[in-house]
């Protein structure tokens, strides 16, 4: 599978008024060759609030301007200028991918004129305005892929889910299969060259069940995301087992790409290195050709790569975390037009016959120090960088992969 690349979305983090040192600073660490790299990221399209009664509840930066205006036919990217100098910043840092995605429709367009709906499992957008929906998502697009490296647009995010109400806090609205076979049958009649992705599901399952009913000739490329379906201390698996994944592949002839993941749990190095295998495990079963991280910039809640507070930025550390520099691992050894193959759960084989780059990642999770061997005769060893507890992404002169690291070595042929 040859790759396109790694990315975050620009959802919430996008949306905080930071000072100029901070935002700086942020977007060095996420985009800059230097640092982590990102070459894609993924524009929120907001819903907005009408003025008159703005949702006050929402999450910080989860109350996302809309670009049109209630009743105007014109896009206007001063409505959403924080974002927009987010997005700006990441493509003077080396951004060459954007895709443009909804959480909910503008707020003028639903039932309840807000960003969320009343009720679990009740769609917030009625059918008469599917086709004021579908122009606005065609009039964006069209818009953007004038100014910046636009590739798709997902009109949904995950649509399955029946709880995008009020105590979210945050933007989301549920359709159903039926109204989201409408509305991209709607957007392509209106605009036959927009690629179109969908959508966005909770996980591998959801994705399944929509490729079974999903009007496949009209949409370019699958997004689905990666987690699992949890109830209270019980954890589904059916939801999201390898043999499902499979066959999910095995049904999918386009383009995957893991469009959301996030890992909520302890920033502990343990922690960390199953988000790595997380990873690994994704890229064997599902062969994306991107994969997209969700909060790269959270509150101190174990969500972000790099943790600040968002609540509270005149008085925020920037933090960034393990859980960071074991995603560099892998932003900075598979490169866009690198392909890979997944060895086994724990190893990751990158190459580029063009460039004679080979290079492999390594998570040893056991309290064993391990001895590796490429599975190709020809190479010979060039370098070897690890993080471990102790210490991130260095390069060693010993070619220990010790308990509890993650590794990148690179070969160059004999």
């Amino acid at each position: 599978m040859t790759f396109r690349g790694w990315g975050t979305s620009l959802a919430w983090w996008a949306n905080i008024d930071y000072d100029d040192f901070t935002k700086n600073l942020i977007c060095d660490l996420l985009f800059d060759k230097a640092n982590l790299g990102l070459n894609i990221v993924r524009y929120n399209i907001g819903g907005g609030t009408d003025s008159n009664n703005p949702d006050l509840h929402m999450r910080r930066g989860g109350m996302v301007p809309c670009l049109k205006d209630n009743g105007s036919k014109y896009i206007d990217l001063k409505n959403d200028k924080i974002q927009i100098d987010i997005l700006s910043e990441s493509i003077k840092r080396g951004v060459d991918t954007v895709e443009l995605f909804v959480n909910s429709p503008p707020w003028w367009m639903t039932k309840n004129k807000k960003t969320y709906c009343d009720r679990p499992g009740i769609s917030n957008l009625s059918s008469e305005n599917y086709t004021e929906y579908a122009q606005f998502l065609s009039d964006v697009y069209n818009y953007f892929i004038k100014l910046f490296p636009v590739c798709s647009i997902d009109p949904f995010n995950e649509p399955s889910n029946p709880f995008w109400t009020y105590n979210r806090t945050q933007e989301g609205c549920y359709f159903s299969w039926f109204s989201r076979r409408k509305i991209i049958k709607k957007l392509k009649a209106i605009n036959n060259n927009i690629n179109i992705s969908s959508s966005d599901s909770f996980s591998v399952g959801f994705a399944l069940l929509w490729e079974l009913w999903s009007p496949k000739k009209l949409i370019n490329q699958v997004n689905v995301h990666s987690y699992k379906l949890n109830y209270k201390k019980w954890t589904l698996y059916l939801d999201d087992c390898n043999i499902i994944r499979k066959i999910f592949r095995m049904f999918v002839k386009k383009n995957i790409w893991i469009s959301e993941y996030g890992c909520g749990e302890s920033n502990n190095f343990g922690k960390c290195l199953e988000f790595g295998k997380h990873i690994i495990r994704d890229l064997k079963t599902l062969s994306p050709e991107a994969w997209i991280y969700w909060q790269a910039v959270e509150t101190y809640n174990a969500w972000g790569l790099i943790e600040y507070d968002l609540n509270n930025t005149n008085k925020s550390e920037i933090i960034v975390t393990k859980k960071y520099w074991t995603f560099m691992h892998f932003t900075k050894t598979l490169n866009r037009g690198d392909q890979y193959k997944v060895i086994d759960n724990s190893t990751l084989y990158i190459y580029n016959e063009k460039l004679d780059k080979h290079a492999y990642i390594i998570i040893n999770d056991s309290l064993k120090t391990i001895s590796f061997k490429p599975h190709k005769n020809n190479l010979c060893l060039d370098y070897f960088i690890q993080t471990s507890q102790f210490y991130n992404y260095k390069k060693l002169k010993i070619t220990t992969i010790f308990p509890n690291t993650i590794t990148s070595i690179y070969f160059t042929k004999n």
